[in-house]
């Protein structure tokens, strides 16, 4: 999907949907949003009849991945960064949800007495689930509150190492999208988000990332493309 321009919430939407190709195997759709006459987004969709894997491989899980459970709940990253500089304490902040919507464990807060240890791996790993239970029937509900929560320190991710500095300064926009689905979420159950950022330069910045279960099992792999603007200081 490519995000064109800005909207209102407060206003509807309209979606023009243009059949592309309906096939034996697979089906795709092209998506129009617009807003009072203007575009906001277009993007291509595909849908793939369930089929028996004839080959099958995927990217193993990192070794490095913490467990949720040997991370700080975000309560306690707030408590120990309260008395930290701005600059710090924001460059260490996520996106902020209330934790009856969604809860989240940066695998840069280790909890206290556990071994792990974040390694210089150039990941950024960050467990979530929804804090209220899904119907385990509806996939695509699944599928869509992962879509959700893929946009989740993307900024972070593009230029951790030097937010320290720059973040009380930066504005970020998402340019483009893209999700493909491997496997069956369960959104409500601990998922790993792995990003890396491979890239950055000219205000953009690519961020590519991997969603698994705690089995190790890959359930979605995504690309995002950010434009950055520092303010003048």
């Amino acid at each position: 999907g490519y995000f064109v321009g800005p909207g209102d919430p407060s206003q509807p939407l309209d979606y023009k949907v243009d059949r592309l190709q309906d096939g034996r195997s697979f089906s795709r759709r092209s998506v129009c949003v617009s807003q009072h006459g203007r575009v906001l987004l277009t993007c291509l969709v595909s849908f793939q009849h369930p089929t028996e894997d004839s080959v099958y491989h995927q990217a193993a899980m990192p070794n490095g991945a913490p467990a949720p459970d040997d991370l700080m709940t975000m309560e306690q990253v707030d408590e120990i960064m309260k008395d930290q500089p701005d600059k710090l304490r924001l460059s260490y902040s996520i996106r902020s949800f209330p934790e009856d919507e969604v809860v989240f464990r940066d695998g840069r807060f280790p909890r206290t007495g556990t071994n792990w240890k974040q390694k210089d791996d150039g990941n950024h790993y960050l467990w979530f689930r929804l804090a209220k239970p899904l119907s385990s029937n509806d996939l695509f509900l699944h599928q869509r509150a992962a879509a959700f929560c893929s946009d989740f320190c993307i900024g972070r991710t593009v230029a951790r190492e030097h937010f320290a500095d720059i973040i009380p300064d930066i504005s970020v926009t998402s340019l483009d999208h893209s999700i493909w689905y491997y496997a069956p979420i369960a959104a409500d159950q601990w998922v790993l988000f792995v990003m890396e950022s491979p890239s950055a330069g000219n205000n953009r910045g690519l961020v590519l990332g991997r969603m698994y279960n705690r089995e190790g099992k890959l359930l979605l792999a995504m690309a995002q493309e950010i434009s950055y603007r520092l303010s003048k200081m």
